[in-house]
C-alpha cells in the first residue's frame, strides 16, 4: 500500500482521477477502483448486467465514445471523449465538440479534408470503429454559383463510374453540381467533398410526376393528405446535408409554388430548421 505523504501527493492522486469519466458502473469505475486500490485496501466483487443485489438491478455499462479527428497525414490533431450508455432496445444523441488548431480549409479548388474516427468502447474492449471523410467550409467566402453549376440527373450504378463522372465535371470547369430530384446519397456528397465540388441538393420531390393542379385535391402539390410525405422528405434532405461541407445548398427551385398547399407547408417548415 501507498501512503499519501504530502499535500503534493495528494494534489497528483486527484489529478490521476479527475480525468477519467466513470458512473456507477463499466470501465471507468474499474480504473478508479484499480488506482485507489493502490492506498486503500479493497475487496471487489463483480455481478452482471440485469443481475439483483438486494432491491437493486444492475444497469447496463457506461459505454466510452471517442473522436479522433486526423490530417491528410495521418496525424491525430484533436481527439476528445464522452461516456454514454444506451438501452438495447434505445437510440440516443451524443455531441463532441473538437477544436482543431490551424485548420486546412476545405474549397473547391483546395478540397483539404481530415478524417474523423468514432471508436465505441464496451467493457474496455473497443467494438467498433466508424471514419467519417470531413473538411472545415468558410461559409462566409462561398463563392457565386450561377456561372458555374451543372446539374447531375442521377447517382452512378458504382462508386468508380460516379467519381469518373465527377472528375469530368471537375475538369471541365464546374465548380458544382445541383442534384435533381433524387435521394442524394452520402457518397456522392463524399465524393463532391473529395473532389472539390459544391452540392446543391433537393428534396425527394418530382414536379413533372406530381401535376399542377391549383384547385384542393387537383395534385398531390395541393392536397393537404400529403403534407406529411413532404415535410419528410424536405426534413431528410435538410438533415442529410446540413453538417456535410460540400453542401452549400437545399433549393426548392422548379417546384411550382402558386397556391400549392404543401409546397407552401414545406418552404415554412425549412425555413424554421434553418
Amino acid at each position: 500500500m501507498r501512503l499519501l505523504r504530502n499535500f503534493q501527493e495528494v494534489t497528483a492522486l486527484f489529478d490521476a482521477l479527475f480525468p477519467i469519466c466513470r458512473s456507477i458502473t463499466g470501465d471507468g469505475l474499474r480504473r478508479s477502483l484499480d488506482i485507489l486500490g493502490e492506498y486503500i485496501p479493497l475487496e471487489r466483487v463483480s455481478f452482471k448486467t440485469g443481475e439483483r443485489v438486494l432491491n437493486w438491478t444492475i444497469p447496463q455499462e457506461w459505454h466510452i465514445f471517442r473522436a479522433f479527428v486526423k490530417n491528410s497525414k495521418g496525424e491525430t490533431v484533436r481527439f476528445n471523449n464522452r461516456p454514454t450508455t444506451v438501452p438495447a432496445t434505445g437510440t440516443d444523441t451524443l455531441r463532441f465538440t473538437l477544436d482543431v488548431p490551424n485548420v486546412d480549409v476545405w474549397s473547391t479548388d483546395t478540397p483539404n479534408t481530415y478524417r474523423l474516427i468514432m471508436r465505441l468502447r464496451h467493457e474496455g474492449r473497443f467494438t467498433e470503429y466508424i471514419p467519417f471523410k470531413i473538411g472545415f467550409l468558410d461559409r462566409r467566402n462561398l463563392p457565386e454559383l450561377k456561372d458555374s453549376l451543372i446539374v447531375y440527373k442521377g447517382v452512378a450504378p458504382d462508386d468508380k463510374t460516379m467519381r469518373a463522372e465527377l472528375a469530368a465535371i471537375k475538369k471541365a470547369g464546374y465548380n458544382a453540381i445541383e442534384c435533381l430530384y433524387h435521394p442524394a446519397k452520402s457518397r456522392l456528397f463524399d465524393a463532391c467533398l473529395e473532389t472539390g465540388l459544391y452540392v446543391i441538393d433537393r428534396p425527394n420531390i418530382d414536379p413533372l410526376l406530381i401535376g399542377r393542379g391549383i384547385q384542393l385535391g387537383g395534385s398531390i402539390n395541393n392536397n393537404p393528405e400529403w403534407v406529411g410525405a413532404y415535410i419528410f422528405r424536405g426534413e431528410n434532405a435538410y438533415m442529410s446535408g446540413r453538417n456535410h461541407q460540400a453542401v452549400v445548398r437545399l433549393t426548392l427551385d422548379g417546384l411550382e409554388r402558386a397556391g400549392m398547399y404543401n409546397i407552401y407547408r414545406l418552404e415554412n417548415r425549412l425555413r424554421e430548421l434553418n
